[in-house]
């Protein structure tokens, strides 16, 4: 994330934070808590959102993942595809988010429990309708059974321009934009780690409106 008093460019916006510094560790929070806040910016300047999020590997008995897509309103073809997941609340846990985002956008009510260890975190500047977000991700994988597969309804907002299961033979060779980028390759191996002891795997800083995945 921006540290305090750091100028960032977007493509047609300039931003600066100039509170305190942003962090970055996957156990620290903001002190007013919350899934977001909306840093102060010198007049002239955008508002950047500093955003705590819980995301999910949902992955089916064929290997599958599932994405959901994403549009920005303010970009004419701008299109993504994204795992389930989402903001951190007051309160929470990131596993607890996880499962919450888990039953809000697919209506899966997955217990804390069946969540695999982080492994990966990834750091995101972005913009999207007209906003500008400095994102902390973490990633956990979940298998679901055929039967929850069929039971899900996948009802978020943000999906609403479509969902569907990917495999990583798929993923390779999509023109589509994915995210994390690279997915093809790391889902195979977050699969293959599964059940051993291994440390989460920083994706990497990323400002997705200047190096587009």
């Amino acid at each position: 994330m921006l540290a305090r008093d750091q100028v960032g460019h977007t493509p047609g916006y300039r931003y600066r934070v100039v509170g305190k510094p942003l962090a970055v560790a996957a156990d620290q929070r903001d002190v007013h808590g919350g899934s977001s806040c909306d840093l102060w910016i010198a007049s002239g300047f955008m508002t950047l959102t500093q955003r705590w999020t819980s995301r999910v590997l949902l992955v089916d008995g064929d290997d599958r993942l599932l994405l959901l897509c994403g549009r920005d309103p303010r970009r004419p073809g701008a299109r993504w595809w994204f795992t389930v997941g989402g903001g951190v609340e007051d309160g929470e846990s990131y596993p607890q988010a996880a499962v919450r985002e888990v039953w809000e956008e697919t209506a899966l009510s997955l217990p804390v429990g069946r969540l695999g260890p982080v492994v990966w975190t990834r750091q995101a500047i972005f913009s999207v309708d007209g906003r500008v977000f400095d994102q902390y991700e973490e990633y956990r994988l979940a298998r679901v059974t055929a039967d929850e597969v069929r039971g899900m309804n996948v009802r978020t907002q943000e999906a609403r321009y479509g969902h569907r299961w990917w495999s990583a033979a798929e993923l390779a060779t999509t023109a589509e934009t994915v995210r994390p980028k690279r997915m093809a390759s790391l889902l195979p191996d977050a699969l293959s780690a599964v059940g051993l002891d291994r440390a989460p795997v920083h994706l990497g800083n990323f400002n997705e409106d200047t190096d587009p995945e």
